[in-house]
């Protein structure tokens, strides 16, 4: 037998437990205490054309990064420019502020517009945090 619900909004999310996960090492926020590292990349270097690679692996002469890093890059100046995590289609950063953030062991690549002469350089910062 079916029973009506006394409360007519009941809260399906109730209050969570601010204590609820005691790992530490599964957080995944990213405030300025987990800030490690920033690079600015200036996408016409060929040096910033990043093929397939994960930031853990990439970064670990700066830092001790794992798993549970995060990542952020987020588009300062440009336009074209996106990124493409494994097996996802390419996420367009669509105009300058937009940003993406994802694990940072997770297989990624750069994918750069062809720039020619007169067109703001792309430039983005990426945020590495751990």
């Amino acid at each position: 037998m079916l029973t009506a619900n006394a409360d007519p909004n009941p809260n399906p999310n109730p209050n969570p437990n601010p204590n609820h996960n005691h790992n530490h090492n599964l957080y995944t926020g990213c405030n300025a205490e987990r800030l490690k590292l920033a690079h600015f990349i200036r996408q016409r270097s060929i040096q910033a054309q990043f093929t397939w690679h994960e930031d853990c692996t990439e970064n670990k002469d700066h830092f001790k990064f794992d798993t549970t890093m995060v990542t952020v890059v987020i588009l300062l100046s440009g336009q074209g420019s996106g990124m493409q995590l494994w097996g996802f289609e390419v996420f367009q950063y669509g105009q300058v502020g937009v940003a993406a953030a994802f694990p940072g062991a997770a297989t990624h690549r750069s994918v750069t517009p062809a720039q020619t002469v007169g067109e703001d350089e792309v430039v983005k910062l990426s945020l590495f945090f751990h």
